[in-house]
């Protein structure tokens, strides 16, 4: 099965090409990195499109590339102005799945989040190309604080235009179910990944005791309830 998972991936070296430190999300990265290589394991090809956003305002071109460092990621051409990097970074990201359908055909694209890019590339592709389409609905941006009304209009728009296209969608809560339009979902609350696997065979002395910390946002569509927050 061949899978382009699209999603905003920013690895050290599109870093240290657009110096697009404000995109940088360890904790997307973790999760990105682990399910392409989940679904490995079942004998997957996955293909990571990054959109590599930026906006610095430069008034630079930077032109897309495969990795050199990481295997299977291939970061989108996008010119860095104000609004326009979104329209380039749709273009391209969507011209560059077309390319790679045409030399070996594309079962599945799996949508990082319904952002305004990966949402209208998601709908051309099974609009034109027939390509099934997965969310990985990581945030419900509707209800972030933070995103401006017009935005999260438009967001919310988009998901509703999308729905009736989605042919599976990963949730990180069971709260998000409400969202979904079929019953065809999986719930992932974490991802564990091999080196963590390696740590817990690791014998432990009585005296040890495991630390866990949480990287990340907690609202009500997320797992945060009265009890939860009493505990913090």
């Amino acid at each position: 099965m061949n899978i382009i998972y699209l999603c905003n991936f920013i690895g050290r070296d599109i870093l240290k090409d657009r110096k697009n430190f404000n995109e940088l999300s360890q904790a997307a990265n973790n999760k990105i990195m682990s399910i392409k290589e989940s679904l490995e394991i079942y004998n997957c090809k996955v293909n990571i499109l990054s959109v590599g956003d930026v906006n610095n305002k430069t008034f630079k071109f930077y032109n897309g590339f495969k990795s050199k460092e990481y295997n299977n990621v291939i970061y989108a051409s996008i010119l860095d102005i104000a609004f326009l990097n979104k329209i380039t970074s749709l273009y391209y990201s969507y011209n560059t799945i077309k390319s790679m359908n045409k030399k070996d055909k594309v079962d599945y694209i799996v949508l990082y989040n319904y952002t305004i890019v990966n949402t209208i590339v998601g709908y051309l592709c099974k609009k034109f190309m027939n390509i099934n389409v997965v969310i990985d609905y990581e945030d419900g941006l509707y209800n972030v604080d933070g995103i401006n009304k017009i935005k999260k209009h438009v967001l919310i728009y988009l998901e509703k235009m999308m729905l009736k296209y989605i042919s599976g969608t990963i949730i990180v809560t069971s709260k998000l179910k409400e969202r979904c339009l079929n019953d065809k979902y999986v719930i992932a609350r974490g991802i564990v990944n091999e080196s963590l696997v390696e740590m817990s065979k690791l014998k432990k002395s009585k005296n040890n005791c495991t630390i866990i910390m949480y990287s990340g946002n907690l609202d009500e569509d997320r797992g945060r309830s009265e009890e939860h927050t009493s505990e913090l």
